[in-house]
């Protein structure tokens, strides 16, 4: 059963798609939206941290090494066109600018934000924002299960879950919804 997450999203989705690297920033997209990456851990992607076939990715995580875990994708053409690049050497950068260099967590953030604004969404789009709403989400679906948000978000225990359960008061939702 796949997630169903705001509107305002399939607008951001539909940005990336049309974008002029609209590959590069649907997987940048992806990774935060539905495997809820950092920018950090997106920009830290070799050729060799992604089996399109199986399909996992490596995530290097901060100060606690790097596992494999399973890739949720949703436009495997894209993944398909990065993962099958001419050229490639070892140790090679998944995701790289327009000039052929590593792409930065500053430059995930440029895209995210590019992005967000090509939808027409009012407030700058930020990974942090993204991975909330994947909390949200998840957390609204599998309640009882604490250690699953912590598991897809990467955290180091269950204490860090609790910034991404949800309030009753409060819903990530409303910080992308558009003002009425």
């Amino acid at each position: 059963m796949p997630l169903r997450l705001p509107a305002t999203l399939d607008r951001l989705r539909s940005a990336a798609e049309t974008s002029t690297f609209a590959d590069r920033d649907t997987v940048i997209l992806e990774l935060t939206l539905l495997n809820g990456f950092r920018p950090s851990e997106i920009a830290a992607l070799d050729m060799v941290d992604v089996k399109i076939a199986t399909p996992q990715i490596r995530r290097r995580m901060r100060g606690c090494g790097s596992r494999w875990q399973p890739l949720l994708i949703d436009n495997i053409a894209s993944w398909t066109r990065l993962c099958r690049r001419e050229n490639v050497q070892a140790g090679a950068a998944f995701l790289q600018t327009w000039q052929g260099s590593r792409i930065s967590r500053v430059d995930v953030w440029r895209i995210l934000r590019g992005l967000g604004t090509k939808a027409g969404i009012k407030k700058p789009v930020h990974a942090r924002r993204i991975r909330k709403i994947l909390a949200y989400t998840l957390a609204r679906r599998h309640a009882q299960r604490a250690e699953l948000v912590a598991d897809v978000l990467a955290l180091k225990g269950l204490q860090g879950v609790s910034a991404f359960l949800p309030r009753t008061d409060w819903s990530p939702f409303t910080e992308l919804r558009e003002p009425r």
